[in-house]
């Protein structure tokens, strides 16, 4: 069956009791999708990245149930002391592993949840909300929308426990889920948001997940995006921000696993005086792929935004990072900065790098620059110089380079598996 087949299919089975406005949210985005279609490698924003293989999962129906056993799967998740989690298996909410959270006005809960209860600052955000016009993957998120999370904290409040969203792969057989998350906060609230895509299996699958995130006046998130899936996994991600005035929002990235990865990530600065952080760090050996494409655009008059996306690869691995920042032209005393480092391992791995700068206010403070290259000879010449082995050199040096952006985690276990993590991969042999 077709993807428009399986569509019909869900319409009719599966989505029949929605509202009508989900219900025509999900069609637009279907024209939408069909308007544009998949993208190929003669577009300039995928002219390094091949979805060929992606291209199968297209017609693959989302899971409707999960197997009961799937929820005593708890090895895969981060150990937080302290923390709201929501658990998904293979794309599928599962009560028995979360906490969801839904007092004095907070909503922490399964967005299949809040669709069923037609909630209606659900329908004010998401309702209204379609996103970048040409991204295919986004539009076909939109049309299969059903399974995420929806958060929302209102105004003045401030979540100190970390909110932790698990989207956990254990599938034997070949799947393809569209997660979508909604996270709103409302005037004045603060909160630290985990996003993590893991698996405890080596199948082959697709994951095409989409998050918005609405940060308003004086509000400020941390948003974390931990990608670890299989090494046969194919990921494909959106994170789309809107920021009002004085607002702060900082990003950190993480991309470890999957065959294929494409993170596209971009920030609207709406309001006078935001603030936006990107931060993002990247690993890849044996022929991974990983791309990521940024744009923070400044669209109001005194903001601030900084970006700095390192990666190491290793083997025949292909890293890729597109980094745009936008200035408009009544957006004055507009401050930017951005830089892409790139550490090659091997003679085989590659990068391709594009900072840009599109400027139209003549008021700014804007920079950018990219650097590839391999270990620094001298620094790896004075290591061992005092005794050091040649391979424990590098390895001192890699990691080194590592805790430039992993030294910028707020939250402590997290900081410590991330560690663990890059760790792993340098000594995957």
């Amino acid at each position: 069956m077709s993807f428009l087949e399986n569509f019909n299919t869900l319409e009719k089975e599966r989505w029949g009791k929605n509202p009508e406005w989900i219900r025509s949210f999900r069609k637009t985005a279907l024209e939408e999708f069909e308007r544009i279609g998949l993208p190929t490698k003669k577009s300039e924003e995928w002219k390094y990245t091949d979805i060929t293989e992606v291209n199968p999962f297209i017609d693959l129906v989302p899971l409707s149930s999960s197997p009961a056993f799937l929820d005593k799967t708890t090895d895969a998740l981060l150990k937080l002391p302290s923390c709201h989690r929501l658990v998904f298996v293979n794309g599928l909410f599962s009560p028995n592993l979360s906490t969801p959270l839904s007092k004095n006005g907070i909503e922490i809960e399964s967005l299949e949840k809040a669709l069923r209860e037609n909630n209606s600052i659900l329908k004010q955000y998401l309702g209204n909300t379609l996103t970048s016009k040409n991204n295919s993957f986004a539009s076909l998120n939109s049309a299969f929308t059903e399974q995420g999370t929806f958060i929302y904290i209102p105004k003045k409040t401030v979540i100190n426990e970390v909110i932790y969203i698990v989207y956990l792969s254990t599938h034997t057989k070949e799947y393809v889920h569209y997660p979508r998350n909604l996270i709103v906060l409302d005037t004045d609230a603060q909160v630290k948001i985990i996003e993590d895509y893991t698996h405890t299996t080596e199948n082959k699958y697709f994951t095409n997940t989409l998050t918005h995130i609405h940060v308003q006046a004086r509000a400020s998130c941390e948003h974390y995006k931990i990608e670890r899936e299989n090494n046969n996994a194919l990921h494909i991600a959106t994170v789309e921000i809107d920021q009002q005035e004085y607002s702060s929002f900082t990003s950190h990235s993480f991309s470890f696993g999957a065959k294929l990865t494409r993170n596209t990530m971009t920030s609207r600065l709406n309001g006078k005086g935001a603030q936006c952080t990107f931060l993002g760090f990247y690993m890849g050996s044996d022929e991974q792929h990983i791309d990521n494409h940024t744009m923070i655009v400044h669209e109001k008059e005194e903001c601030t935004s900084t970006e700095h996306y390192h990666g190491i690869l290793d083997d025949k691995a292909h890293g890729v990072f597109n980094g745009k920042i936008y200035v408009a032209q009544h957006a004055q005393k507009t401050n930017s900065e951005q830089t892409n480092r790139t550490l090659l391992l091997s003679n085989d791995a590659r990068m391709d790098t594009k900072p840009q700068l599109e400027i139209f206010a003549d008021d700014v403070k804007c920079t950018h620059g990219a650097t590839v290259g391999k270990l620094d000879e001298t620094s790896l010449y004075y290591l061992r110089s005092r005794g050091i082995a040649e391979e424990e050199a590098k390895k001192i040096l890699t990691r080194a380079f590592a805790e430039n952006l992993t030294s910028k985690i707020t939250i402590e276990p997290l900081k410590e598996h991330i560690t663990t993590l890059v760790k792993n991969k340098l000594h995957k042999e």
